[in-house]
C-alpha cells in the first residue's frame, strides 16, 4: 500500500512554514477517485450503469449519475499515485490550495487513496493535503494511538497544511465523538511529533457544539445547507465563531442529490453555489477565514466539483474565479468573458422507466422543484443574454448574473451573449433533455463558454 510513499523525514524535522492565508481547500472523498479500477472502467460499469456491482443499485438507478472526465487507464503499478496526479493537477488549474481527505478507515482502499492523493500533494510542492477524521466511518471505533497510526502516514509525506509550527487536522461530523475524544487523539500525535491544530466540522453547529469544541480547536465549521434558502445561518455561525475567538472555514456546495438515500435538495441551478460564495465573502466577523469546497469528488451525493462527463470544467472554472476573488478579498472579476449554462437532463417530476425507488425533495428541508435553464454569466464588459430565445437581460461588467428561462424538453437549450469584444456568441448546452428517461436524475448538467 504505502511502496510509493515518500521517505519519512528525519526525526525531529520541524514541519514546513506554510502560508495559510484564506486557503480554499476541497473536500476529498477517498472512497471515490479518478476511477476505482487500473482499466479506468470501473464507473461507468459499476456505478453509472443501474446493472452495476450486481444490481444492488439497480432499484434507485445507479450508484451516480456522473463521473470525472474519462481517464484512459494506466499500465503502470503504481496506478492509484498516477490518478493522483491527475487530480492534483486538476484541483490546482481551478485555484484550489489542497485538500481535507476524507480518512473513513485504517486500512483498505480508502487509505491507499488518501495516501496517493497525499504523496500527489507532497510532489507539487504547493498543494496541502489534510487528514480529515471521519466520526461516521470505521476509523472512530479504534484507539487514538491506532488512528494515530494511519495519521501519521499522511502527515509522514509532508504534504499537511501548518499553521503556527503545527499540523491541521479536520473532521466530519466532530460532535460524533467527544471533546475528551479529540483531545485525546490530539495529545496522542503531539507525542509522537506531530502537534496539531484541529478544525471541528460539524453538522449541527449549535451554540452549544460550537461553545464546546471552541477551547481544542483552530477553526469552526459545519458542512453546511443544502438549498439557498437555508444559506442565511451561515452569516450567524462565522460571528460566533469569530466571538468564541477562532476562526471559521466557510462551506460551498454546488447542489445535493442522493439517488442511494432517496433525497434531494433543490439548488435552484447556481444559487446555491452564489450564495454561499456570498456568504464566504462577506466583510468583517460574517465571513469566512478560509473555505472548505464540499466537495472534490462525492458522485453519490453529486456535490462534485471535479471536472466531469456532467459538468464539464464548469465548477472548476467558477472555483478559479470565486476563490481568487474569495483569497484577494475582492469582487469577482475576469478578463475574458465566462458563462456557466445549467439544467436537468429531464423535468424533476419526470417518471423513469428503469427505476422504482425515486428520490424525494426532502434534503435539508422540503424543496419546491423547478424545471429551468439558466446562464450565470461574468462577463469583463457590459453586454446582454438572452437564455432559451427569451427576453435580452443586461449584463454588467464583472458583475456575476443570472438569468433563468424554462427549461427546454427535447431541444437545445442555449444562451446568447452579446456585447462583447467578440460580438455575439452563442452557448449551446451539451446535454440532451427528454420527458421520457430512463433513471431520474436531478442533478444540475453544466456548459461552461470561457
Amino acid at each position: 500500500m504505502a511502496g510509493f510513499l515518500a521517505a519519512r523525514p528525519p526525526a525531529g524535522t520541524p514541519p514546513p512554514t506554510i502560508d495559510t492565508t484564506r486557503f480554499v481547500d476541497a473536500h476529498d472523498m477517498t472512497s471515490s477517485a479518478l476511477d476505482m479500477n487500473q482499466s479506468g472502467t470501473y464507473f461507468a460499469n459499476n456505478y453509472i450503469n443501474p446493472a452495476g456491482e450486481g444490481g444492488v443499485h439497480a432499484a434507485y438507478g445507479g450508484f451516480t449519475r456522473d463521473q470525472q472526465i474519462a481517464y484512459p487507464g494506466t499500465t503502470t503499478s503504481a496506478w492509484q499515485l498516477e490518478y493522483a496526479r491527475t487530480e492534483v493537477a486538476r484541483a490546482k488549474a481551478a485555484g484550489i490550495d489542497g485538500f481535507l481527505g476524507n480518512m473513513m478507515s485504517a486500512s483498505g482502499d480508502n487509505q491507499t487513496r488518501a495516501l496517493a492523493m497525499a504523496q500527489a500533494c507532497a510532489e507539487d510542492g504547493t498543494m496541502r493535503y489534510t487528514p480529515n477524521v471521519d466520526t461516521n466511518g470505521s476509523i472512530a471505533s479504534l484507539s487514538a494511538a491506532g488512528i494515530a497510526d494511519v495519521l501519521e502516514a499522511v502527515y509522514e509525506t509532508g504534504s499537511a497544511r501548518v499553521v503556527g509550527g503545527k499540523y491541521l487536522l479536520s473532521s466530519f461530523k466532530a460532535e460524533g465523538k467527544t471533546v475528551a475524544w479529540w483531545t485525546a487523539l490530539k495529545t496522542e500525535l503531539a507525542n509522537r511529533g506531530y502537534p496539531v491544530e484541529f478544525i471541528a466540522v460539524l453538522l449541527n453547529a449549535s451554540d452549544a457544539n460550537m461553545e464546546a469544541f471552541a477551547p481544542i480547536s483552530w477553526a469552526l465549521s459545519v458542512w453546511g445547507p443544502a438549498r439557498p434558502q437555508n444559506v442565511v445561518s451561515l452569516a450567524g455561525r462565522a460571528q460566533k465563531a469569530h466571538a468564541l475567538g477562532r476562526k471559521w472555514m466557510g462551506p460551498i456546495r454546488p447542489q445535493d442529490f442522493r439517488p442511494r438515500d432517496g433525497d434531494v435538495a433543490e439548488a435552484q441551478n447556481t444559487d446555491l453555489w452564489r450564495g454561499m460564495w456570498g456568504a464566504a465573502m462577506q466583510a468583517g466577523t460574517s465571513g469566512a477565514d478560509c473555505v472548505q469546497l464540499v466537495t472534490w469528488d462525492d458522485y453519490a451525493e453529486h456535490t462534485h466539483i471535479s471536472p466531469s462527463v456532467g459538468g464539464g470544467y464548469a465548477w472548476a472554472k467558477l472555483t478559479k474565479v470565486y476563490g481568487a476573488a474569495f483569497k484577494a478579498q475582492a469582487s469577482v472579476a475576469v478578463t475574458s468573458p465566462l458563462v456557466v449554462l445549467t439544467h436537468r437532463k429531464h423535468p424533476a417530476a419526470a417518471t423513469p422507466s428503469n427505476q422504482t425507488e425515486l428520490a424525494s425533495p426532502t434534503l435539508d428541508g422540503t424543496s419546491t422543484m423547478r424545471n429551468t435553464t439558466e446562464a450565470l454569466c461574468i462577463l469583463p464588459a457590459a453586454g446582454t443574454v438572452s437564455v432559451n430565445g427569451g427576453t435580452a437581460t443586461a449584463v454588467p461588467a464583472n458583475t456575476p448574473t443570472a438569468v433563468t428561462a424554462p427549461l427546454v424538453v427535447g431541444g437545445a437549450n442555449t444562451a446568447v451573449v452579446t456585447g462583447q469584444s467578440g460580438g455575439t456568441f452563442t452557448v449551446t448546452s451539451a446535454h440532451t433533455t427528454t420527458a421520457t428517461p430512463a433513471v431520474q436524475d436531478l442533478h444540475y448538467k453544466a456548459t461552461v463558454y470561457g
